[in-house]
């Protein structure tokens, strides 16, 4: 675990924050990652031997590859067991005898009853809500975002000389547009759409964007020296953004903020929760000690589904506690199991724990019965198709 990247600091050494940080993020609990690795070493002592080569011997190769050139028709006739059904409903004695040993047929997955307590992010909304004085700091950081700009949109022409590059300047000049001028030349005008100075001096060269700025709307400007020859360009429109005073961008510096404090505290919060279960807490102590509203599911096996009523639909914050919980023993401790990453998180574990097993007959004694009476008529088709 300790040399996994993801889970080390800038300085390559082991961080426990990180490591918290990323199963929570993942949903994983640090006992399945531990199991995963566990597999992982366990399916590469299995199939390392594997892969070096086995080779199957002749005497099962022949049969396997001839079944490959083989063709057959054939007649099926099919006697259904339903046409042996008998009306005489078989004694409590014999019912009883079949429903033991076809206790696999009826039995009912593992059932839980889930406890959980939510941790939502707005429960931290009134301590989350920025100062004046942080709302300042927060603009100031970021003035150049606030600040004024103009972007534009130019055409321009490359060509391989200046004395080139001024020949088409000069019919330009006499009247002809810079796309007609370049195709008399076999050249085509490109265009570079609302472009900022600083864009434009990343993708051309300084001199270009410094050229492109200092022209008003529809000059020509050049011959410009660039980085794939002599450049003419042409300001085709000019987009002037005003500055943002504070007052106009407070909203959205308020929920910057406040977003980055709330998941801030979070952190925080869940971090003493997992202390607090690391240092012997009980799940029930954790709960009271922070305010926490415990909440019970009803019974439910693993796929969220309950047994007594089908109808049921496992609400969204339960769907992701399932397969956590079903990992998890009976003793085990409570787990922080992230519902929407950075958002809301459930304090969960296992409480009543129902084994898989068949519920008693009385309960599905009808059921047993057709199915007593399809199996009598099933023994009754399969000798009459052996003979």
């Amino acid at each position: 675990i300790a040399q996994i990247p993801a889970f080390q600091d800038a300085a390559g050494n082991f961080s426990q924050d990180n490591f918290r940080q990323l199963l929570i993020r993942e949903r994983l609990t640090e006992q399945s990652l531990r199991d995963d690795i566990s597999r992982e070493i366990l399916q590469r002592q299995l199939l390392g031997p594997i892969g070096l080569g086995v080779k199957p011997s002749n005497s099962l190769v022949l049969p396997y590859a001839s079944l490959l050139l083989e063709a057959r028709q054939g007649t099926v006739a099919a006697i259904p067991a339903i046409a042996f059904l008998d009306d005489k409903n078989p004694t409590d004695a014999q019912l009883a005898d079949y429903y033991k040993r076809s206790a696999d047929r009826y039995t009912i997955p593992e059932q839980r009853r889930i406890r959980y307590a939510l941790i939502d992010a707005e429960r931290f909304a009134q301590a989350s809500q920025p100062s004046d004085a942080e709302i300042a700091a927060a603009y100031n950081q970021n003035k150049t975002a606030y600040a004024a700009k103009q972007n534009r949109s130019i055409e321009q022409l490359v060509l391989p000389t200046e004395a080139g590059a001024k020949a088409i300047a000069d019919q330009v000049k006499g009247g002809k547009t810079l796309a007609a001028a370049a195709q008399g030349a076999g050249l085509a005008v490109s265009t570079v759409a609302d472009q900022s100075r600083e864009a434009l001096t990343a993708s051309a060269s300084k001199a270009v964007a410094d050229a492109a700025f200092a022209a008003k709307q529809g000059e020509l400007v050049g011959p410009v020296r660039g980085s794939l020859g002599w450049l003419l360009l042409r300001v085709t429109s000019v987009n002037d953004t005003p500055a943002r005073p504070l007052a106009a961008v407070r909203g959205e510096i308020v929920t910057t903020l406040r977003a980055q404090k709330e998941k801030q505290l979070l952190t925080d919060f869940t971090g003493k929760l997992e202390d607090q279960i690391a240092n012997g807490g009980t799940f029930d102590e954790v709960v009271k000690d922070n305010g926490l509203k415990l909440e019970t599911s009803p019974l439910l096996v693993a796929t969220g589904k309950q047994v007594e009523d089908q109808a049921y639909v496992a609400p969204d914050d339960i769907k992701p506690l399932l397969t956590p919980v079903f990992a998890m023993s009976a003793d085990d401790d409570a787990q922080l199991i992230p519902i929407t990453p950075d958002k809301r998180y459930a304090l969960a574990a296992p409480s009543d724990i129902v084994a898989a097993a068949p519920p008693p007959l009385a309960k599905i004694k009808s059921l047993v019965l057709t199915q007593y009476k399809l199996n009598q008529g099933n023994e009754k088709a399969k000798k009459l198709a052996e003979q």
